[in-house]
């Protein structure tokens, strides 16, 4: 057991999503024709679909929660060693005073 973790480093994680400025522009231009013809009834089920709005206040959430919850752990790891050190600390300064009466004398003044 380690008294004292290393600190991971941090991963960036970017997933790419691919853009095609043609494909949009082609698109638009298709989409402005057909208004202008009167043929929006006869759009495929797939652009009929209103467009889409992500749920950045629930993911921002969620992902909130899930840290915190993994942050929370980690301090009770941290509450625990910290507690183990002065045990330890605490058990050995006893053992010193015992063996060494002699030494509290000392070490007060008397």
């Amino acid at each position: 057991m380690m008294f004292f973790k290393r600190p991971e480093y941090r991963r960036f994680e970017y997933k790419p999503r691919f853009y095609d400025p043609k494909k949009e522009a082609r698109e638009e231009r298709l989409r402005r024709v057909r208004a202008e013809l009167g043929l929006e009834d006869e759009l495929p089920d797939k652009e009929k679909q209103e467009t889409y709005v992500p749920d950045l206040r629930g993911k921002f959430r969620s992902e909130f929660e899930r840290r915190r919850a993994a942050r929370s752990n980690v301090g009770s790891w941290r509450t625990l060693r910290l507690f183990m050190i002065l045990m330890m600390l605490f058990i050995l300064a006893f053992y010193w005073f015992v063996k060494n009466p002699d030494s509290i004398m000392r070490l007060f003044g008397l």
